[in-house]
């Protein structure tokens, strides 16, 4: 089974203007959104965050535990913001997911290394 991967989260009333404060302490303004569910404001820790964002990568699912919520939500990192220079995370969007539902994404496929068949064969087979 997959390792799963958790993100702690808060609810911030601050939107806009008010998020340089909040980057200033360490945090990363957020936002839940999902198929059927009202968007809400959350502020996520900038280095956990980081961390969880590498472990997932655009595929992976996050549970996020929101602070004065019961029930920890699963979701998918579906907009990240970085700063141009520094690379810090500015803002994420996650895209809340019901565990009931078809879900389409897309999936990076990496091919290496050679073909148990070599090029050279290929070759000798054409000319034959």
């Amino acid at each position: 089974m997959a390792e799963t991967i958790q993100l702690d989260a808060e609810l911030r009333t601050l939107v806009g203007k008010g998020n340089p404060g909040l980057r200033r302490s360490g945090r990363v303004p957020a936002v839940v959104y999902g198929h059927r569910e009202t968007p809400t404001h959350v502020s996520v820790d900038l280095k956990a965050a980081t961390a969880a964002l590498r472990k997932a990568g655009r595929n992976g699912l996050i549970t996020l535990t929101i602070a004065t919520q019961a029930e920890p939500r699963m979701a998918l990192s579906r907009e990240v913001q970085r700063d141009a220079i520094k690379r810090t995370l500015r803002h994420i969007d996650f895209y809340e997911v019901s565990m009931t539902e078809k879900l389409n994404a897309d999936v990076r496929i990496v091919t290496f290394g050679e073909s148990p068949i070599s090029s050279r064969a290929w070759v000798c087979c054409l000319k034959a």
